[in-house]
C-alpha cells in the first residue's frame, strides 16, 4: 500500500487499470498506444490541473470566499 500512496513502485497492472479508467478504454486498446503519447497526454493533463488549481486560488478572496 505504501507504493500506491507514494506513487513509487506502483505495480504495472494497477497503473494500467488507472490509465484505462482515465482514457475509457480496455487494456488491449491501451497497449496499442505508444508510451510516449500516453506520457505526453498525462503531462498536459497535469499542467491543466495545476492551472485550474491556480485559477481557483486566485478567484478566492483572502477571507476564503469566492469573488462574484
Amino acid at each position: 500500500m505504501v507504493a500506491l500512496q507514494t506513487k513509487k513502485g506502483v505495480p504495472l497492472q494497477f497503473m494500467e487499470i488507472k490509465l484505462c479508467e482515465k482514457f475509457h478504454c480496455l487494456p488491449s486498446q491501451l497497449r496499442k498506444e505508444s508510451w510516449e503519447d500516453i506520457d505526453m497526454i498525462l503531462g498536459m493533463a497535469e499542467i491543466e490541473q495545476q492551472f485550474s488549481e491556480r485559477d481557483n486560488r486566485l478567484s478566492t478572496s483572502k477571507y476564503g470566499h469566492k469573488s462574484k
